[in-house]
């Protein structure tokens, strides 16, 4: 009995089939282009991704370490120009929460105009007030 078995031969291609390759060629080419543009892609949305992680990581080690919890709070800047400071102050109850020194163009200010008053925590509610569209009930 003999064995049968298939071997690849050559020929020649018509001037069609070689377009057909030809277009072929063209797609296979840009699906890999795709592919890579969507490696590209997936690639940077997972190092966002882990980025976001490190950087909830490193939070958690933070409060752990210091035994605090960092938290947003609503404040405004306090400009004492007899004291040379910047009070961050708290909206909610007036409390200072940070101080540094007025920077040189921030002293500047006060030779152009020494009388700008300072928003009271009343105000700085009334105006929020107003900015989230609410009215003001007195």
């Amino acid at each position: 009995m003999k064995k049968i078995y298939t071997m690849p031969i050559e020929r020649a291609l018509t001037e069609e089939e070689v377009k057909a390759r030809g277009k072929e060629l063209d797609a296979q080419l840009s699906k890999i282009d795709n592919a890579e543009a969507a490696k590209k892609a997936y690639n940077e949305k997972i190092k966002n991704e882990i980025t976001a992680i490190k950087l909830v990581i490193e939070s958690i080690r933070t409060q752990i370490q210091t035994g605090k919890q960092a938290f947003p709070v609503e404040v405004y800047n306090d400009y004492n120009y007899r004291t040379g400071y910047v009070y961050a102050r708290r909206v909610d109850n007036d409390s200072v929460v940070s101080s540094r020194e007025l920077s040189m163009s921030e002293r500047q200010i006060d030779l152009f105009d020494s009388k700008l008053p300072e928003p009271s925590a009343a105000q700085i509610n009334s105006l929020r007030t107003m900015a989230n569209g609410e009215t003001e009930e007195n």
